[in-house]
């Protein structure tokens, strides 16, 4: 903004300051950057552009606004100095940081939850793939694991397991390897 102009137009009320910045546009190649709402009815417009495009423009925004209520003041500043563009415009820069903050907070709060729902998921496949048996918990997918337990302690925690392919006839009468192999099946089918 330094090498650029900038207007001011400062009226009593709203509406004298829409039709200041109105005519002000329509009048010369400028942009309005800014309406500024100051306390006790003020309200502020800048305008931005070359020199003569801003003086002519705040001219007519001046004349126009008249026309419907009043004029408080207007400037214009040829050159502004550096730093002054940060007063004009940190609103405009909040809320674009707000913007980007909400933003950023939003999409950490949808990917916690995902994380979220896929650890849960995770946890069920791992709790699908676990059992309690006897104060201990035993991976239904290590064979080594199952290899160590006795014969009758397998038959017992097949007869536990929901939905099991053997029933318990066949648990009854299953040799320790097909007793595993059917554990061992089950848990990757339910993971």
């Amino acid at each position: 903004m330094y090498k650029e102009a900038l207007g001011l137009i400062e009226t009593y009320g709203y509406v004298p300051a829409i039709e200041a910045a109105d005519a002000a546009l329509k009048a010369a190649n400028v942009t309005l950057k800014k309406c500024e709402f100051v306390k006790g009815g003020l309200v502020t417009i800048l305008i931005v552009g070359d020199v003569s495009a801003v003086k002519a423009s705040v001219d007519a925004g001046e004349v126009a606004a008249n026309r419907i209520g009043k004029v408080v003041s207007t400037t214009v500043i040829a050159r502004t100095g550096e730093g002054l563009d940060k007063v004009f415009y940190k609103d405009i820069e909040n809320e674009k940081e707000d913007i980007v903050k909400k933003d950023l907070e939003k999409s950490k709060k949808e990917l916690d939850e995902k994380l979220e729902t896929d650890e849960n998921k995770m946890s069920q496949k791992s709790k699908k793939r676990t059992m309690r048996f006897e104060d201990e918990t035993i991976k239904l997918d290590d064979k080594e694991q199952l290899e160590t337990m006795r014969v009758v302690d397998l038959r017992k925690m097949a007869r536990m397991i929901e939905g099991f392919n053997m029933d318990n006839n066949q648990i009854k009468f299953a040799k320790k390897d097909e007793l595993i192999g059917a554990i061992v099946e089950y848990s990757m089918k339910e993971g």
